[in-house]
């Protein structure tokens, strides 16, 4: 399991959707520690980061978590056209992560 030193996996988790903005103090850590995430599996990546916000299925059962780290259109209320910064996790066919990243739409 990654040991990110001073990553506050509470506070990532309670920010469902990243409406609060919690989630964006904490990817900086995540992504300088993207390395450690190499390999590991999808359940893991879920006991770290919590249930992902959404899922994206591809060609060849490759996958992505996908964790909003800031308020969009996919917060409640929030009339933005687009939707917030987001981590995507990639996931080869058994499961594990291959790529970790940040996007921006």
């Amino acid at each position: 399991m990654p040991d990110i030193q001073g990553f506050d996996q509470k506070k990532w988790q309670d920010d469902k959707l990243g409406c609060s903005g919690s989630r964006s103090t904490e990817v900086a850590l995540l992504l300088k520690h993207k390395k450690q995430f190499q390999g590991i599996s999808e359940r893991t990546v879920i006991k770290i980061l919590g249930k992902p916000d959404k899922v994206a299925f591809f060609k060849r059962n490759i996958r992505n978590l996908i964790y909003f780290t800031e308020p969009g259109n996919q917060c409640e209320g929030n009339n933005n056209k687009t939707a917030g910064k987001r981590v995507i996790v990639e996931l080869n066919a058994l499961g594990n992560v291959t790529w970790i990243n940040e996007e921006i739409i």
